[in-house]
């Protein structure tokens, strides 16, 4: 902004985004103009210089190299103003009038051959200028001009300015002149528009450098004057105006006043004259809008002011801060001015800037002045509460006021209920000393007697204008504005805050919400210090319940809170007797607590403890106030009326989970319970229910954590290791702590021998007992806990331990099953409670957890190891079926598993009934060879006689033991049993007693029954070996045999055959009358003889082939199933049409071959179909299918005849078999047709089967392989 001539001003255009990229545009010129060349060179020297020189060099330098280019003598570049809308010439050259530029031609945009340019944006060219009526003598002042040519200077499709050049003499433009001219005016609109873009940002970048460093300088004050001073001189520089004003908006009236201003040379002084009523600064205020007065000689507005100082133009631009007008900027020139949009927008921001900074400031003044109000309105509140005196918080208060706001005046008045009127407590300030506390004024009189007597807050910014103002002080008042707040409490007005100032408008709504804050914390001091007397009336009521209470929060003795509380009770109202009983919740019932009387002990604590009184007021849960106890049901009793009970008061102690208990305050002379009495009674009566509540949550909590410790002992033993007796003895030791005594054991229950047996350290008081003894024995077998209070009055106690007083024993219970106890002794009676009978309960529930896991895992290990054992054991075993071999390996796995001395296996001669070893590991052969026991006798013959285990722990103390190792001490011998028959026994022993376990035995027996199987097995091994080879030998026999029935049967089918021919040779011969003529019935019976003949001949035929088909496939080769399919169908033709039948065919042409005897398979085709035919009823069909079933070729015949039941599916290939007698009746035959068709497929590598439903028909299948798998 400013006087500057810029590119841009000069074009008086809009400032545009800046192009991406700005390159020389290619122009395509006539390939056969001949200075092709030289335009080109022009053009790249434009582009060159338009990128590196300023604006005008630039248009010089075009303007020489257009003329250059087409030859011509003079030209001129004029620049379109678009504000204007006229043409400025800017250079030339070659004119003959030098000063042409001197004098500013200007030419309007829309005349003339410039204007047609602009308008069209093509070029124009005039051959005759003194002809062409379209050039304007204005364009062009000089003679002589005979033709020129005009471009237009263009730039992202906008005209910029015209190129024009210029002949003296006669011309025409070849089309390539007009093409190059274009294309240099167009270089030049990309010069223009280029610098014109740069301008444009350097101004920008001044304007926001600027308008950052005004934002700087006001953000780095709170002041708001030094702020209007910064922005008002950044605004004078920034717009380059000769004077700039600002006004603002008075907070307390809202009128628009004049604040500050700053003309160039410095001076403050207005130049507007203040015309704010209907001149620019007003309007602008009003409308909230920017007022530009271009020419201030012809605006209507009051603009004297401004004028008479040679101002000629203003603009007005409203402070606007969330929708509201702060103020006016107005900023003036003496000259005249025209503003761009992004002039005006800056300057926005500048008035945006003066905006903010009044905010900001008055906000900070604000808020400091809110900040001295509420510390005020802390300290009134301290001070107030620092005391009770009444005039000490009042003067207080008065003098903090007119101390902190520098009020003329600050008076107190309090109102007397009694006189109804207000009375002057405190004053402080200019009328101090003018009038007396005391001074008092009537309800309703002055301002304060108002706000007296209507409760509200009334401001008066002028006393002269308010009626109702009464002045304080006789003398002379030069008060001027008075605020006065009421003092309330609940519903009642109890005094007036008044403070009063010497100005006018001195006040505003934030004084008065902080007098009015500031009336509410007096309130709360007066209310405070007239309720004081009241308050140190019960001084001595809290002071008991205090002590109560610090007793119930310091102590959890309950006894001493107890004590406390019916003492302190006793004292507060004046009673005779207060006593509390507690409830036990495990039998309902109520116990003494605590006590306190006046002389003597009463005798209504010393009475029956759940008198009916006190359970009336435990059943109910509220209290039981009874004035006159001897009328009362209640007290009717011998025993009441004795005690002498007049009245008395019930309180339930109410704690978190129920009643804990009864507090009962008794007179023994006449009395009425106050309300008073009753309320501390009642604090005193919740003191003593949250002491016996803290007391029980507490013994709860400690021995819940006492718990938890141990279970976390306990958990940490289970968890860190899988030891019985490392668990067994961390857990003991973590319990017998916590129970503190003297003897804690672990005794866990031996189902084998029915015994408690102690692990850990330490022998248990019980241990050894039997389920059902001692009291640990009486655990297990009732599966509950005992705790016995003193075990010498207890018959079950059997303990070992002489110095046992009390026993507390819990069963160990998982999964429902006793696995043993945890049995807790002490040398004190009664030393165990119920707590610790819990906890043992709770620790036994998961040690028993822990227990069963490490037993779990010790049997899992054990089974583990004896698994491992049979499973070597059996490897050994099936290594051979030798029976030598499998003896030695058992007694060698044995002896090496269990760990003994020697293991030996005794085998049962089944004919002398004798033991005899047959195999031993660590035992001497000497001994191996002397033993020899006969059934029962010894412990290994008793055990092969019973068929049971035997173990001697200690051989010596059996009588009449047999010794054959005189070493041996202990024994263990298991039979060897196959389907409960004994055939010897398996024995370990050991040159320890008590050498083997429960668990040796169970692996011992395991491992004989294994044994047993695999002696058997290789007993059987040999036997069956001896029995195959006598098989194979009778195979052989039988072989041989039938070999030999099959030559005879052929033998003699071939020596039937020629008796057969010549029998039915003479009988035909006879049936043909040629021996003589015959009977009808010589006939019929010679026919008989020929069926018959027939039907032998037809048999010894099929018993030959039968013979034949067995042997190995004939002459083998590739043949087609397909071809063979239907010539067996033709075969058969005339049998199936003969019976009624139809032949269904069904078989692709390109079947594969397969390789096979033609003939054989041509024979089973023809069985198969001709049974078929036989079997089929008339009018069915009988169907062929040959299918590819890779690696073979299936052939399925199908009939619908009478089917063949399930059960003789597979004896119908045997030879001679008939389905039954009815069918060999209905049908004929001789069983052999299947028979041979099965050997002639089975002697092709194939197979054959039937598929047939009882009445539903049969399909009979065969295979045989293709020919590329003969064979393979």
């Amino acid at each position: 902004m400013g006087s500057k001539a810029t590119l841009p001003t000069l074009m008086g255009s809009k400032a545009t985004p800046p192009p991406s990229s700005v390159g020389l545009e290619t122009i395509y010129l006539e390939p056969e103009t001949e200075p092709h060349d030289s335009a080109l060179a022009a053009l790249n020297e434009m582009a060159a210089m338009a990128s590196t020189l300023e604006v005008n060099e630039v248009l010089q330098r075009a303007l020489a190299l257009a003329l250059k280019v087409v030859s011509i003598e003079a030209g001129a570049i004029s620049v379109l103003n678009e504000e204007a809308n006229e043409l400025v010439f800017r250079v030339q050259q070659g004119w003959r009038v030098h000063d042409f530029v001197a004098r500013s031609v200007r030419v309007p945009s829309d005349r003339g051959l410039s204007g047609r340019v602009v308008t069209t944006g093509r070029p124009v060219v005039t051959g005759d200028v003194s002809r062409d009526r379209r050039v304007e003598v204005i364009e062009f002042r000089e003679e002589g001009i005979q033709a020129m040519a005009l471009a237009p200077m263009r730039a992202r499709g906008r005209v910029l300015g015209v190129l024009g050049v210029m002949s003296y003499t006669p011309r025409e433009f070849s089309p390539n002149d007009i093409t190059v001219i274009s294309a240099i005016a167009d270089q030049i609109g990309i010069a223009l528009d280029n610098a014109r873009l740069l301008e444009d940002a350097r101004c920008r970048v001044e304007e926001l450098s600027t308008l950052q460093a005004t934002s700087m300088e006001v953000s780095s004050t709170l002041d708001l004057w030094t702020a209007l001073e910064i922005i008002i001189s950044s605004t004078l520089a920034l717009a380059d105006a000769a004077a700039v004003e600002l006004y603002l908006y008075e907070d307390e009236s809202d009128k628009l006043a004049f604040a500050t201003a700053l003309r160039q040379d410095g001076d403050q002084t207005p130049v507007s004259g203040h015309p704010l009523g209907d001149g620019p600064v007003a309007q602008a205020a009003r409308s909230g809008k920017v007022l530009v007065l271009a020419d201030l000689a012809a605006s209507e507005l009051n603009v004297g002011g401004w004028r008479d100082h040679g101002m000629e133009t203003l603009v007005a631009l409203p402070l606007e801060r969330a929708a509201r007008v702060l103020g006016v900027l107005a900023i003036a020139f003496d000259a005249p001015r025209s503003f761009s949009d992004h002039e005006l927008r800056v300057l926005s921001l500048l008035a945006n800037q003066a905006a903010i900074a009044v905010e900001r400031t008055r906000l900070f003044a604000s808020e400091t002045r809110r900040s001295t109000q509420l510390a005020l309105i802390n300290r009134v509140a301290r001070q107030s509460t620092a005391t009770l005196n009444l005039s000490a918080i009042l003067d207080t208060a008065a003098d903090a006021i007119w101390r902190s706001f520098a009020y003329f005046n600050v008076a107190l008045f309090l109102i007397d209920r009694v006189t109804r009127e207000a009375v002057l407590y405190s004053i402080a300030g200019g009328h101090a000393a003018n009038i007396q506390r005391g001074y008092r004024r009537a309800i309703e009189e002055g301002v304060v007697g108002w706000v007296a007597a209507t409760g509200q807050t009334l401001l008066v910014n002028d006393v002269s204008q308010e009626p109702r103002y009464l002045p304080l002080a006789l003398t002379s008042d030069p008060v001027s504005s008075e605020l006065a707040v009421p003092i309330v409490r609940g519903d009642e007005v109890i005094g007036v805050l008044d403070i009063q100032h010497l100005t006018l408008g001195a006040f505003d709504q934030e004084d008065v919400q902080a007098m009015e804050t500031l009336a509410d914390q007096l309130a709360i001091a007066v209310d405070n210090a007239r309720l004081y007397e009241e308050t140190r009336r019960r001084v001595a009521e809290l002071a008991a319940v205090q002590e109560t209470s610090l007793r119930v929060v310091s102590s959890l003795d309950t006894e001493s809170v107890l004590d406390a509380v019916t003492r302190n009770a006793l004292e507060l109202v004046g009673a005779d007797d207060v006593h509390i009983l507690l409830y036990d919740v495990d039998d309902g019932g109520l116990t003494f607590g605590a006590a306190s009387w006046r002389d003597t002990p009463s005798p209504v604590s010393r009475a029956k403890q759940a008198d009916r009184f006190a359970q009336a007021v435990l059943g109910s849960d509220r209290s039981l106030i009874i004035n006159h106890a001897r009328e009362h049901p209640y007290f009717s009793s011998p025993e009441a009326q004795k005690a002498g009970v007049e009245a008395v008061a019930g309180f339930p102690l109410l704690g978190t989970s129920g009643v804990a208990g009864v507090m009962s305050t008794v007179y023994l002379r006449p009395h009425a319970f106050s309300e008073d009495e009753l309320r501390v009674l009642g604090l005193l009566a919740s003191q003593a229910a949250v002491a016996i509540t803290n007391a029980r949550l507490y013994e709860e909590t400690r021995q819940r954590l006492e718990e938890l410790t141990v279970l976390h002992e306990v958990a940490l033993a289970a968890a860190s290791t899988l030891a019985l007796e490392e668990i067994a003895n961390r857990a003991a030791a973590a319990v017998k702590q916590r129970l503190g005594c003297e003897h804690l054991h672990l005794l866990l229950l031996n189902e084998e021998r029915g015994v408690l047996e102690c692990i850990g350290r330490g022998a248990g008081a019980e241990d050894g007992l039997r389920v059902g003894q001692g009291l640990a024995g009486w655990a297990v077998e009732h599966i509950a806990a005992l705790r016995v209070g003193d075990v010498s009055q207890d018959q079950r106690y059997t303990g070992k331990i002489p110095d046992v007083r009390s026993a507390l024993v819990v069963p160990l219970t998982v999964g429902g099953r006793t696995i043993g106890v945890i049995d807790a002794a002490s040398s004190r009676r009664d030393a165990f409670s119920a707590g610790d009978e819990h906890l043992m309960t709770t620790v036994a529930r998961q040690l028993a957890i822990a227990i069963d896991n490490a037993r779990l895992y010790q049997e899992t290990e054990r089974r583990l190891a004896e698994v491992s054992a049979l499973y070597q054991l059996a490897r050994q075993m099936n290594t051979s079926l030798e029976i030598q071999d499998v003896l030695d390996s058992i007694v060698q796995s044995l002896k090496q598993a269990i760990g003994c001395r020697g293991c030996s296996i005794a085998l049962l001669d089944t004919v002398s009934n004798v033991l005899e070893i047959r195999a031993a590991a660590g035992i001497k052969d000497k001994w191996k060879r002397d033993f020899k026991l006969r059934l029962g006798e010894g412990i290994a013959g008793r055990v092969a006689l019973e068929g049971q285990p035997a173990y001697v722990p200690n051989v010596l103390e059996v009588k009449g033991f047999v010794f054959f190792d005189p070493s041996v001490r202990s024994i263990l011998i298991v039979p060897l049993s196959v389907q409960d028959v004994v055939i010897g026994t398996l024995s370990v022993n050991s040159d320890q007693i008590e050498a083997f376990s429960a668990a040796d035995e169970r692996l011992l027996t395991i491992a004989a029954s294994q044994a047993a199987i695999a002696i058997e097995n290789a007993r059987l091994y040999t036997r069956l070996d001896q029995r195959a080879r006598n098989l194979a030998e009778a195979y052989a026999e039988l072989q041989e045999a039938d070999r030999l029935k099959d030559e005879m049967v052929q033998n003699i089918s071939h020596e039937l055959r020629t008796p057969l021919t010549f029998v039915k040779g003479y009988v035909e011969l006879l049936l043909t009358g040629e021996a003589g003529s015959l009977s009808d019935k010589q006939a019929e019976y010679l026919n008989i003889v020929i069926d018959k003949t027939n039907a032998i001949t037809r048999l010894v035929s099929d018993i030959i082939l039968l013979q034949q088909a067995g042997r190995a496939a004939g002459k083998m080769s590739s043949i087609s199933l397909v071809d063979l399919a239907r010539r067996a169908l033709r075969g058969c033709a005339a049998a199936a049409k003969s019976a009624g039948l139809t032949l269904s065919p069904n078989f692709p042409d390109d079947l594969p071959l397969v390789m096979g005897d033609e003939g054989r398979l041509f024979q089973v085709l023809d069985h198969l179909l001709n049974n078929a035919i036989k079997f089929s009823p008339k009018g069915g069909q009988i169907s062929l299918v040959i299918e590819d079933a890779d690696p073979m070729l299936q052939v399925s015949v199908s009939d619908q005849g009478i089917g063949i039941p399930k059960d003789q599916q597979g004896r119908i290939f045997e030879r001679f078999y008939q389905v039954d007698g009815s069918t060999q009746r209905r049908f004929g035959g001789a069983g052999l047709g299947l028979a041979i068709a099965k050997r002639i497929v089975e002697s092709h590598n194939g197979q054959i089967w039937v598929e047939s439903e009882l009445g539903e028909g049969s399909t009979f299948c065969f295979t045989v392989p293709k020919y590329r798998d003969w064979g393979a």
